[in-house]
């Protein structure tokens, strides 16, 4: 199997990286398969009011918050 050496010069890449080590979910992945994540995401921005995700609504996507704040919000129906 052939090792890769990966230098990121992007500092957001440094910080995903970093993060992604320190989760359980992520720390024991292959780093080829994290290298791929990393290399694959997509810097967005979003104004204050944005929905990045609605109830009820399929998702293919996955957030990492670099700056700001997010409020989740689960509405119960009255029963």
């Amino acid at each position: 199997m052939k090792k890769y050496m990966l230098m990121y010069d992007d500092p957001i890449k440094v910080f995903l990286e970093i993060s992604l080590n320190q989760m359980d979910y992520f720390k024991n992945l292959p780093q080829y398969v994290k290298n791929e994540w990393l290399f694959n995401m997509q810097k967005e921005t979003y104004e204050k009011g944005s929905y990045l995700y609605k109830m009820d609504t399929n998702s293919s996507e996955m957030y990492v918050i670099q700056s700001g704040m997010v409020e989740v919000v689960h509405k119960l129906d009255k029963g």
